[in-house]
């Protein structure tokens, strides 16, 4: 807790202004009677008073307030009070009419006490929460003053209503760390296994809520350590052969985990191969040629999808391939807007 001392004498900027705002070197006072009736002595100085009160400073002489170069400033025993309704906080910031009283045994004021206002001997607390210590004000070096007290290391925070970890709130949800009473906590940090974070009960004194912490449960086949023993799967035989049953073929297989239900099952390692036309069941599905339908064209390559020339299908009959069904040929070339003899060419002359 660092105390401020005030805030700076008449500084550069206001002394300039005073000897080329007021209409040149202002008069030096040791009493307001010894300065002309609008203005008052300040620091030995005579500066113009204020239209708006008696206890304000016009800088600028102008006896009117504007929001660009009015000087206007409260002046009380501490100096600048920007807190007063007219002062111009943007033009007076910095400014003070009274010298500085810093922490540091001397009498920076002139006014007879050393290092008054700050507080010294008075008692305090430093930290916050359970953190915190008592101590005296003392001045501290570079004319500043704080709390002797020194505060006591933040703790784990705890549903008892205090603020253990200093942080200036009191039983804040999302403690983390805790695991569930009875709970092994030698298997934290291996496989799944982790800590949740505690959360305080709505009634005072009830005991909080350990949430989303993860324990050891049951192996599952999913390629993760899920009872926290440091091995993955092991109650699962993957990677290993198997037959594959795909109707009425076996294929070769590997077990792998199932995605959905966690399980151990067997999978063919290579695609089903192509239903041809051979009165078998190449893809193992109990099915016999049922995808060997093939498309078919027994006219002139050359003339395949040329103008009015397409090709059939030719359908599977008991493991044979049948006639070349719905295939369309070239024919000699007739008058109808149609390449029939299908060479490019439409409706040309014989």
């Amino acid at each position: 807790m660092k105390l401020l001392a005030h805030s700076t004498t008449l500084t550069a900027s206001l002394a300039m202004c005073l000897s080329g705002c007021v209409g040149g070197a202002p008069q030096d006072c040791f009493a307001d009677d010894e300065c002309p009736r609008t203005r008052a002595c300040v620091r030995g100085l005579c500066l113009t008073r204020s239209p708006v009160g008696p206890d304000l400073i016009d800088l600028d002489g102008g006896r009117t307030l504007d929001t660009s170069s009015d000087r206007t400033m409260p002046v009380n025993e501490l100096g600048l009070d920007l807190s007063a309704p007219r002062a111009d906080v943007a033009m007076d910031a910095g400014m003070d009419a009274r010298p500085t009283e810093l922490c540091n045994g001397i009498d920076d004021d002139a006014d007879g006490t050393e290092d008054e206002g700050l507080g010294l001997g008075m008692t305090c607390l430093s930290g916050r929460g359970e953190c915190r210590q008592p101590g005296l004000i003392i001045c501290v070096g570079d004319g500043l003053a704080d709390c002797s007290g020194i505060a006591t290391a933040p703790g784990i925070e705890s549903c008892d209503e205090l603020d253990n970890d200093c942080d200036g709130n009191v039983d804040e949800t999302g403690v983390s760390g805790c695991y569930p009473p009875g709970a092994n906590r030698a298997v934290i940090g291996v496989g799944l296994c982790a800590t949740g974070f505690e959360v305080c009960a709505d009634s005072p004194g009830a005991e909080p809520r350990c949430v989303e912490a993860i324990v050891p449960v049951a192996e599952l086949c999913n390629s993760l350590d899920d009872d926290c023993d440091g091995t993955v799967d092991e109650n699962f035989p993957v990677l290993r052969g198997c037959d594959f049953l795909a109707g009425a073929c076996v294929l070769p297989g590997v077990i792998a985990c199932d995605p959905v239900t966690l399980d151990a099952v067997c999978a063919a390692v290579e695609p089903r191969p192509l239903d041809i036309c051979n009165g078998e069941d190449d893809d193992c599905d109990g099915e016999l040629d049922e995808d060997s339908d093939l498309a078919c064209y027994t006219g002139s390559p050359e003339t395949r999808e040329i103008g009015a020339c397409v090709p059939g299908l030719q359908a599977c009959v008991n493991g044979q391939p049948g006639a070349c069904e719905g295939q369309v040929l070239p024919q000699g070339e007739l008058q109808n807007e149609l390449d029939d003899d299908c060479d490019g060419t439409i409706d040309e002359e014989p």
